[in-house]
């Protein structure tokens, strides 16, 4: 299984990437800054393949973390 990882990834945009690579069989890491917001991220696992979603920290100031 390959993984990808998408920085903004629960956002408008991003959770119609999230979900189309969950579709397709991908090992989804999904970027955030601030883990204790779960709203923020709840909706991702309602995805079909959620089991293969991780959320991770990220913070997106750090050149280093990219």
């Amino acid at each position: 299984m390959q993984t990808v990882g998408i920085i903004g990834g629960s956002g408008f945009i991003g959770s119609y990437v999230t979900r189309k690579f969950l579709e397709n069989g991908f090992q989804v890491r999904v970027s955030a800054t601030d883990l204790a917001n779960e709203d923020k991220y709840r909706h991702l696992r309602d995805f079909s393949g959620a089991e293969h979603l991780e959320t991770v920290p990220l913070n997106t100031l750090d050149s280093a973390a990219l």
